[in-house]
């Protein structure tokens, strides 16, 4: 009994670790569709940084069927790189956030008459580890 009692004091102590070591604690990320017409929607992205230091936003992956069924871009007509391990399209971003300021991110696509679902995944300090997944849906009827 005071092996399991050691276990599990060690596995509440290591999860509190790395529940405050998250460094990204003080960042909020936010992702939604916006329809702007009836065919063209926008998925805006934004990441706040509230921390005492600056964070960059190195990517944002895009959920492969969501991106492929809302026919998404970045506004300057990019489309992103295919990441066929985890099923996503990956944007190079590398932009400093500096301190108490936003980043927006905006894609533009195509609505649809059917709902999707799908997660945007925010990669900051170019850190694969160190990242926030938001859950995004569109095109309800």
């Amino acid at each position: 009994m005071n092996l399991l009692r050691k276990i599990v004091t060690s596995l509440i102590i290591g999860s509190t670790i790395v529940a405050c070591a998250d460094p990204n604690k003080e960042v909020k990320f936010d992702a939604n569709v916006i329809q702007t017409t009836n065919e063209k929607i926008i998925l805006k992205t934004t990441i706040t940084n509230y921390s005492d230091s600056d964070k960059t936003l190195s990517e944002i992956d895009i959920d492969k069927s969501l991106h492929q069924t809302l026919n998404l871009s970045r506004m300057d007509g990019s489309i992103g790189e295919p990441i066929p391990l985890d099923n996503t399209y990956s944007y190079e971003i590398n932009q400093i956030i500096p301190s108490g300021e936003s980043l927006t991110i905006n894609f533009k696509g195509q609505s649809t008459t059917q709902f999707i679902s799908g997660e945007i995944d925010f990669i900051v300090n170019n850190d694969n580890w160190n990242f926030r997944s938001i859950l995004v849906d569109c095109c309800k009827e």
